[in-house]
């Protein structure tokens, strides 16, 4: 640099080098200057000390003292930064909101190590800390989640372990062992060949099935019932033979949560004969058809809101001994409830009880055969009729004793106006597997039918009979 200076003003006349001279020669006597005025505000700079004692003086006095007013000025500065440093401390207490003061969480702020507490805590037996509160606790488990995610995901990162600066138990006392046996292999000693390991991943043909939240059940029965009497019994009588046929399927859904669905199929159809009906060879003694559909949100332990909608008719004409005068026939009647209520659940061990109670009910009947509509409570000239009320229904399962099973259903059904109460036995005696004896009790009442001679509103019907049963 010296050098290109120097050949440059070779080339310039002596006037202009003086010049020049001059020009530098100003420049180094300016910095002179500032320099003896910095030097010493940078010497009182390092002595706090200095400083105070200076601002406690008053500027006149500063100036007879010979301190410049640049060093006052920086006194005065740098004393009331310090107060107001010292007044917010002062004031300053924690609030519980610095997460800082936690040293838990030095382990997300350090760099990517292996943490010991972390892993102790997870995966190890770290013992618990006890005075601390259940928050802090979470907000800890919520840091370990964290870490073991970076562990996992991406190892490359992890570096050495870090010290534990969390509180654990002693370290066990070491215990000498006594030193392993030296073994030398002499250049004769031949080492067995070690075979390659397959490191290939076995296929172990895991297959993964979604749950399934549906069951599907049936249960089939076939009843006989057979009576001879002979033509001479003192008593009289006559012989009959009868047969039942029972179908119950259902399909209910349950996602093991709040939701169930309820559908249960029952399917009844019997035929009897008897000698002294010449009209008819067979008459029906039991026919029905009767869908339950249920939708359950579960709103407690024991109960649920409910929709339940329950819909009734049967199979054949209904005929009575001698008279070809049709009582009821498929859709004559045809009934069906939509109620919303709630439903009490209780299991035991030898009995279960689901009742449900629905204050809005909506009962609507159907009449195909107009001329039966009065003998099932609807006006004359009418084919169907919609009633609003209250409905109930009740179904238990009682197991007195071994093979001795009790089924009773209970249904009641008011506008306020009329009531229908039907309350179903079946007393099942189980003999095997496939046989059994079955007892069948139903009483029934019904004030909104009309009334027959000598007869009152209450209804019975009752049959035994041995049955084979097949369930899947």
């Amino acid at each position: 640099m010296c050098y290109i200076c120097t050949n440059f003003l070779r080339f310039l006349s002596m006037k202009h080098q003086a010049l020049i001279l001059l020009f530098f020669i100003s420049i180094a006597m300016a910095a002179q200057v500032r320099l003896s005025r910095v030097a010493p505000l940078v010497r009182t700079l390092n002595k706090p000390d200095t400083l105070t004692a200076i601002a406690d003086t008053t500027p006149q006095a500063a100036a007879i003292s010979g301190v410049d007013i640049a060093v006052y000025n920086t006194a005065i500065h740098y004393t009331q930064r310090l107060d107001s440093l010292i007044f917010a401390y002062r004031r300053w207490h924690y609030e519980g909101s610095d997460t800082l003061s936690n040293p838990f969480y030095a382990p997300l702020f350090a760099t990517t190590s292996l943490s010991q507490p972390t892993l102790q805590r997870t995966i190890g037996s770290l013992p618990p800390v006890y005075g601390i509160h259940d928050a802090q606790v979470q907000r800890v488990a919520a840091m370990d989640r964290a870490l073991l995610s970076v562990y996992s995901t991406h190892p490359e990162l992890v570096r050495p372990e870090v010290p534990d600066v969390a509180p654990t138990t002693p370290a066990a006392p070491v215990v000498a062992r006594p030193a392993a046996p030296t073994v030398r292999i002499t250049p004769t000693t031949t080492l067995p060949a070690v075979e390659p390991v397959d490191l290939v991943r076995p296929d172990f043909n895991l297959q993964i099935h979604r749950p399934n939240f549906w069951k599907f059940t049936s249960d089939l029965s076939l009843q006989f019932m057979q009576n001879y009497i002979s033509d001479n019994w003192y008593k009289g009588g006559e012989s009959n033979n009868s047969m039942l046929a029972n179908v119950i399927l259902e399909a209910n859904y349950n996602n093991k949560r709040k939701l169930t669905f309820s559908n249960r199929l029952e399917m009844k159809l019997g035929f009897y004969s008897s000698k002294s009906d010449s009209i008819h060879r067979y008459k029906t003694n039991n026919d029905q058809i009767r869908l339950t559909n249920k939708l359950d949100l579960k709103a407690s332990k024991h109960w649920s809101y409910t929709a339940m909608l329950q819909t009734w008719t049967q199979f054949y004409r209904g005929y009575r001994s001698n008279d070809r005068v049709v009582y009821s026939d498929f859709m004559s009647p045809f009934e069906s409830v939509l109620s919303l209520g709630m439903t009490y659940k209780l299991s035991a061990k030898s009995f279960t009880l689901e009742a449900t109670f629905s204050p809005l009910a909506a009962d609507y009947k159907f009449v195909g055969r107009r001329r039966l509509a009065t003998s099932f409570g609807i006006d004359e000239g009418h084919h169907t009729n919609l009633d609003y009320g209250s409905s109930a229904t009740i179904n238990t399962t009682w197991t007195p004793i071994k093979n001795v099973t009790w089924k009773a259903r209970l249904y009641a059904f008011t506008d306020y106006s009329r009531t229908t109460i039907e309350w179903e036995n079946t007393i099942n005696f189980k003999v095997n597997d496939f046989l059994s004896t079955q007892l069948f009790l139903y009483p029934r009442f019904d004030d909104g039918v009309v009334r027959q001679d000598n007869h009152s509103y209450l209804q019975f019907k009752e049959y035994l009979s041995l049955s084979f049963n097949y369930k899947f």
